[in-house]
């Protein structure tokens, strides 16, 4: 015979279950996107500062190279 599952207790909590309403989870997401992409907007942008320094300085040093 089949085994018969149990439903879990709507009071535990687990990996899956979030604090307050959907509002507030909706909110959490939206301002962890917003982070995820202002972090990767940074990275790129030290980046970029980084090969322009670079090429700066090269671009320096064969100018000065007798």
């Amino acid at each position: 015979m089949a085994e018969v599952q149990s439903r879990p207790d709507p009071g535990e909590r687990n990996a899956n279950t979030y604090e307050g309403e959907g509002t507030v989870t909706m909110l959490a997401t939206i301002v962890t996107w917003i982070g995820a992409v202002l972090g990767i907007v940074v990275l790129l942008a030290m980046a970029c500062g980084a090969f322009v320094l670079d090429a700066d300085e090269s671009r320096r040093a064969q100018e000065t190279a007798p």
